[in-house]
């Protein structure tokens, strides 16, 4: 009798893990797809507050590393032309749209049109991990993809525009 009482406990503990893992994988699929949802959602944000002219909403939506190195030029640019500003203020600035920030992101955008991105590309979701993603994009006349970095920074997805399109510009 306790030859069979063994055999039974092994097929209830595999089939209870069988049974929990064919939960699992559908509660992965759920938050991932949540998470892709998320993901674009961000990247979309920021391309039509730019398109629109929303550099505060624009800005909130960059991450930090993007806006520090955008910082860093606004400042060497300034530099060159007059007083140095300090960081502090190159920053209140672009959070509430100020002078600077219109000045850099209407130049920005006399060489990049948002519509390309919004309208006349195809956009794939690439590799997502728990704090980093690609967005693919392929313009309708390219025939390189570029490749959008998000990043995740406080739970918020956030685009990498500099780390995207600038890496060689430190």
């Amino acid at each position: 009798m306790v030859q069979k009482e063994k055999r039974y406990i092994p097929l209830v503990v595999l089939y209870s893990c069988f049974f929990l893992y064919s939960l699992f994988p559908s509660q992965v699929y759920s938050a991932v797809e949540k998470d892709i949802d998320a993901i674009l959602a961000a990247a979309e944000a920021v391309f039509q507050h730019m398109q629109k002219g929303d550099y505060p909403s624009l800005w909130a939506g960059l991450t930090a590393e993007t806006q520090r190195r955008i910082i860093r030029n606004v400042q060497k640019e300034v530099g060159n032309t007059g007083p140095e500003e300090s960081e502090t203020l190159i920053r209140r600035d672009f959070e509430k749209g100020g002078v600077r920030a219109r000045s850099y992101w209407d130049a920005y955008l006399a060489q990049f049109n948002p519509k390309m991105v919004l309208e006349e590309s195809t956009w794939k979701m690439g590799g997502v991990n728990k704090d980093r993603a690609d967005i693919i994009l392929r313009y309708k006349k390219a025939h390189n993809d570029a490749i959008l970095q998000m990043y995740r920074e406080a739970g918020i997805w956030k685009v990498g525009l500099e780390e995207t399109f600038a890496p060689r510009r430190q």
